[in-house]
């Protein structure tokens, strides 16, 4: 621990005592933790007695009027209470092995106050400070200024700058090279990218590029080691990364960046240091605390745990072979046996890294292949779905649902519909009372938008148009790509045509993004939510709340509404000065 670091903590927790001369007081007449917590707890509540409302809400664990109900400083009250009602309690770390944590932040801010002992880092002692002005409206909160807002979010760029076009053309050039070189060298054999003998540098060079445009050439030549991905890189990588990069092989975490992906990244030191791409190169460039966790991860989500002939955490019993995974009554997540399992690249925030610690096979996608046996096996999910009476939802995801081919692709829709018209049979017969949910919406999620448009092909699109046109006779009524973008520098002229193939199938395309610290910088996700604004592509809950009586028509009129807002800079908003 550096001298700086000890001394930053100490200053914060003077900074307490200067500004909350009450909470030291209350510390130094306590005789120990539990009772410097009990007086806090006391003072609390007092806040929230204020607003009976809020008193409610805390309580019991009130809905969303009662949430409305809340102003800002009773946060603050509902965070300390909760500190409170965990205090001393045991917490197992699951992503690290026989490791468990015990919450203490009313011990550890008394011996900070009381002591001056100084058990945690900086920030526990700035949440605390930041949790106590909150709580005395001591905050210097306003309204931001349009101005100010749409500064933040012009110092994020997106993928149709111009200067950002132009570097990007180079890396793909310099990309190109290097993969030319793979396969003269005899390092990449491929059936189907080669070239015949005779054929000069230039030409090789020439008809590579023409092999940019074929999704199936950047799943063949995608990087799937630290070395491959520095030279698509320029050897830009510094020698810390691909210490990382290196022992992350070696902890067994599977490595794939295709070349279009990597052709997202700055490479010029210059432009490194401005970190336009941060976002995206956090996103395929594995951390050490990765590395360090990876082989002892748990599954993020308790539902994906699946043991065949036991129901999952939900309470849901599934088919075998985990191809189904639930949590909620009217959903499902499909898995098909196909490339579908695998992705056009590895996230580093995948939930799939609990997996792929047993099971690295699922991204490789030579062997992925549909098995003879996956046209009974998806007859017989089918059953699960048709059987089930509160279905009507249905997410093929993976992996990726893109990532299947057009024909395997096909071979899911033709059999959802088949199923979805036998619902609809079973329901003929039956009373209004006992009629099961119909299948009534059917997503894709899939993250090709971002990390390969080249595989939203015009063929793809009359098969989601056809499969829309069936799926509508039969009684679904809701058809939504469910992509995942996480900066505007995804937002690429390719990226433009690929969505345009998916509108114009007449699917609805919504976008979830995953907050990491590099994406929640100051106007990176609103300038993501703009730029895809303009796109016709809105987040996924202003579609998700609508719910199955809502119609598509209503999602684009609230969808509209957002965009005008952004249009017109209203956007009533807060934020912490500074």
């Amino acid at each position: 621990m550096s001298k700086v670091l000890i001394e930053s903590r100490e200053s914060i927790v003077e900074s307490i005592k200067r500004t909350h001369p009450w909470i030291l007081k209350i510390a130094q007449n306590s005789g120990s933790h539990e009772e410097f917590k009990k007086k806090i707890v006391e003072k609390s509540l007092n806040y929230l007695k204020e607003n009976t409302a809020a008193l409610d809400y805390f309580y019991t664990s009130g809905g969303i009027n009662g949430f409305y109900e809340l102003e800002y400083h009773h946060y603050a009250v509902i965070r300390i209470l909760d500190y409170a009602e965990n205090e001393g309690k045991f917490f197992e770390d699951q992503n690290t092995s026989d490791n468990t944590q015990q919450s203490r932040p009313f011990e550890i801010l008394f011996n900070g106050l009381k002591k001056n002992t100084i058990e945690a880092s900086s920030d526990f002692f700035l949440d605390w400070k930041e949790l106590l002005d909150q709580l005395e409206k001591n905050t210097n909160f306003y309204a931001v200024s349009p101005d100010c807002l749409e500064s933040w979010i012009n110092r994020h760029p997106d993928g149709f700058d111009e200067k950002i076009i132009l570097r990007r053309a180079e890396n793909k050039l310099r990309i190109v090279e290097v993969i030319v070189d793979l396969i003269d060298s005899g390092k990449k054999i491929d059936s189907k990218y080669f070239f015949k003998k005779g054929v000069q540098r230039r030409e090789k060079i020439s008809l590579a590029l023409e092999w940019w445009s074929d999704y199936r050439f950047h799943l063949r030549f995608a990087a799937r080691d630290p070395e491959t991905l520095n030279l698509f890189l320029g050897n830009s990588l510094s020698p810390e990364t691909l210490t990382i990069l290196n022992d992350a092989r070696d902890a067994g975490i599977p490595f794939f960046i295709n070349p279009y992906y990597a052709s997202l990244l700055d490479v010029e030191p210059h432009m490194v240091k401005k970190r336009d791409d941060l976002v995206i190169r956090e996103y395929i460039l594995y951390s050490r605390s990765l590395v360090d966790a990876f082989g002892s991860i748990s599954a993020w989500e308790k539902e994906d745990i699946i043991e065949f002939g036991k129901p999952n955490a939900a309470g849901w019993m599934l088919p075998s072979g985990g191809n189904v995974h639930r949590r909620y009554p009217d959903s499902a997540i499909l898995i098909p046996n196909t490339r579908g399992r695998a992705c056009g690249g590895l996230c580093t925030t995948c939930q799939r890294m609990y997996n792929l610690q047993k099971n690295q096979e699922e991204l490789d996608i030579d062997k992925l292949a549909p098995r003879k046996t996956w046209s009974e096996k998806l007859v017989e999910l089918m059953g699960y779905f048709k059987d089930d009476t509160q279905l009507k939802d249905i997410l093929i995801t993976g992996g990726d649902a893109l990532m299947s081919t057009d024909k395997s692709l096909k071979n899911i829709f033709d059999e959802i519909i088949k199923m979805a018209r036998e619902k609809s049979i079973l329901n003929m017969d039956k009373k209004e009372g006992d009629k099961i949910a119909p299948i009534k919406r059917i997503r894709l999620g899939t993250r090709l938008p971002a990390y390969l448009p080249q595989r939203i092909t015009g063929h793809l699109g009359s098969i989601l148009k056809d499969f829309k046109k069936r799926g509508l006779a039969v009684g679904i009524e809701q058809f939504v790509v469910q992509t995942h973008f996480e900066s505007a520098m995804e937002i690429t002229p390719l990226v433009y045509d690929a969505i345009k193939i998916l509108q114009n199938s007449g699917w609805t395309v919504v976008n979830q993004t995953v907050f990491t610290g590099s994406s929640s910088r100051r106007g990176h996700t609103v300038k993501l939510r703009q730029i895809l604004g303009k796109l016709g592509v809105y987040p996924y809950y202003t579609f998700a709340v609508k719910g199955f009586k809502e119609n598509s028509e209503l999602f684009a009129t609230n969808a509209r509404l957002v965009q005008e807002m952004l249009e017109e800079k209203s956007f009533g908003l807060s934020f912490r000065n500074g």
